[in-house]
């Protein structure tokens, strides 16, 4: 797991450190202060190119001629470094417990031919030394008249390396706040789970949620195979109509599953869930992030949440959770984090934690 994570030149950080990591993380902070950026920083781990902003946060694909794709890309690459400063490239670093370190470093190249104008980009700073490339990526962006950039995505690592295969540093899993859950992708989810020696009983946790729901089955109406749920109305019903908490518990706990010894991203984590639900939400959160050896990062808004992730692993064995609250001071986004002792002094204060 990540003791600490330094995020340079992206978005809105132009350098932020986020010590004192958990196996669970709660990120909080006022609007627009670099939550889900923090999220979308990490997720380059996963050797991934970034969803361009406005797919991921609700926005429009790019459509029409090649030609105003070209433009709507290149606008939303330039848009992922900070202050627009492409000459530096976006890296974002974790150090684990044991001092292995990790790099991904993202840069904005121009190419042969016609290529557009861009900045010299400096190379990474740890490029020498400790630190050796490991695998190498490239995204091209390229209009009719022949103008084109690539975005380069690197991953660097402490020799020897011990990355699980070529594809990123980690396994890493996204679950959006405003994505509309994938009901294949949870069907494909809970058969890996189906194949495995020690299954993990999803409907125990769904119970949460709706306690009248007494089995899960994946069936398959029209070549598309979904997840149904029975709660006693004489027939199965998919869990897409059987409430956006239900399908949303789901979502979280088998990506949680499917993504074993990795991370695993949740925007807004509250969205969908009542409430009075979330002490047990974070407890089968807590379970799963456990048996399965995965590092949770999570973003809220909401106060009622934090309380209840603080009450939760306060009745667990292990307090393995942390809060680490944004904030923007002089212009500069800084990580304040929260043990168990502040976290419950901040709470029964009643002081802002969120």
């Amino acid at each position: 797991m990540f003791e600490s994570l330094e995020i340079r030149n992206f978005r809105c950080f132009e350098s932020l450190r986020i010590e004192r990591l958990e196996r669970v993380n709660l990120i909080d902070g006022m609007n627009n202060v670099g939550k889900t950026s923090a999220l979308e920083a990490i997720h380059l781990f996963s050797g991934k190119f970034p969803v361009y902003p406005g797919l991921r946060r609700g926005g429009e694909e790019a459509h029409g001629p090649l030609e105003r794709r070209f433009e709507y890309e290149r606008t939303m690459c330039a848009a992922l470094f900070h202050d627009f400063e492409e000459a530096s490239p976006i890296e974002i670093e974790g150090r684990l417990r044991d001092g292995h370190r990790f790099l991904a470093a993202l840069r904005m190249s121009s190419e042969d031919g016609n290529s557009i104008d861009l900045p010299g980009q400096q190379q990474s700073a740890v490029s020498e030394g400790e630190l050796k490339k490991r695998t190498g990526t490239r995204s091209r962006l390229e209009d009719p008249s022949g103008r084109r950039i690539s975005m380069v995505l690197e991953l660097w690592e402490t020799t020897p390396f011990r990355s699980p295969d070529a594809g990123g540093a980690f396994a890493v899993s996204y679950v959006g706040a405003r994505e509309k859950p994938s009901a294949v992708l949870d069907a494909e989810r809970l058969g890996m789970l189906e194949v495995v020696a020690e299954p993990y009983d999803l409907l125990v946790s769904l119970r949460v949620i709706d306690p009248r729901i007494t089995r899960i089955r994946t069936i398959t109406v029209g070549q598309i195979p979904v997840i149904h749920g029975d709660v006693g109305l004489g027939r199965m019903l998919p869990l897409t109509l059987l409430g956006e908490g239900l399908q949303r518990m789901a979502s979280l706990l088998l990506a949680i599953a499917t993504t074993a010894g990795g991370i695993v991203l949740i925007d807004e984590i509250e969205n969908g869930l009542h409430h009075s639900v979330l002490p047990k939400v974070w407890r089968a959160i807590a379970d799963a992030a456990k048996r399965f050896d995965v590092q949770v990062f999570a973003t809220t808004h909401s106060y009622e949440c934090i309380g209840a992730a603080h009450a939760a692993f306060e009745a667990q064995s292990d307090y393995d959770f942390r809060l680490h609250r944004l904030e923007s001071i002089k212009g500069e986004v800084k990580a304040i984090s929260y043990d168990r002792e502040t976290l419950g002094v901040a709470m029964d204060a009643y002081m802002e934690v969120r």
